[in-house]
């Protein structure tokens, strides 16, 4: 059975994201809807000296009111040079330090209008690090249905992609009602990530829900591929 995953675009998200792609044949970035003040899609978190901070991109006039692909980046704030240096003060003595600390410089020293972009660049990264099988659509303004409800934008873009299952993110459990999709065709699971503490490396060993970033500096890749599969479906 072909499954499918939406998910808005998030910003160095954490294991979870991708454990979601991985239980998915074609993962689609919905950035045409609405930006999430106070979420993920600008931000995500580091631990400094035993301490989870944010990492965060500096956003224009950022509004819920403003689709994701419309939301500009704030380059009059000096935020890559602060945010490079917060990054290697927080993995300088990391295995994999130099992996990731290319993989950064890679992605954040583009140059990017809207935080889409930035967000979505830093997804493609990781998918291709990571060796996902899943078909990545990277911009779901293509298939011309912003128009319709949330749930009918769904089903119109599993159609579209021809999944007959639908892959959904953690707490969206009580917000969809199942038997609906089952009713235009769709198969319904929730997927639920078993997240598991990891070996840091004499660093703060208490680390879960991070970015990824944390793992990819301390895990080497099949650590880390190992916990990629942490995760269960549930109707």
């Amino acid at each position: 059975m072909r499954q499918i995953g939406i998910m808005q675009p998030y910003f160095f998200p954490y294991i979870g994201y991708f454990m979601y792609m991985h239980a998915c044949d074609t993962f689609v970035l919905y950035n045409d809807v609405n930006f999430i003040m106070r979420g993920w899609i600008n931000r995500n978190k580091v631990l400094i000296n035993g301490k989870a901070q944010w990492l965060g991109v500096p956003l224009v006039k950022a509004s819920p009111n403003k689709k994701i692909n419309q939301t500009l980046i704030d380059d009059s704030q000096m935020w890559r040079k602060k945010m490079l240096s917060s990054i290697e003060h927080a993995f300088k003595k990391a295995p994999n330090f130099h992996l990731g600390m290319e993989m950064v410089h890679r992605i954040l020293l583009k140059e990017y209008a809207t935080i889409d972009a930035l967000a979505s660049t830093t997804i493609k990264e990781i998918h291709s690090y990571l060796e996902l099988h899943c078909v990545l659509i990277e911009d779901s303004t293509s298939y011309g249905n912003d128009a319709l409800d949330r749930v009918s934008r769904l089903i119109d873009i599993a159609m579209a992609e021809d999944a007959q299952g639908l892959v959904l993110p953690p707490g969206s459990r009580g917000l969809y009602d199942a038997s609906y999709f089952k009713s235009k065709g769709l198969d319904v699971k929730f997927i639920k990530p078993d997240l598991k503490v990891y070996d840091r490396t004499g660093y703060y060993n208490q680390a879960i829900g991070l970015s990824i970033l944390d793992m990819i500096m301390f895990l080497s890749k099949d650590e880390l591929l190992n916990h990629l599969t942490a995760y269960s479906l549930i109707e």
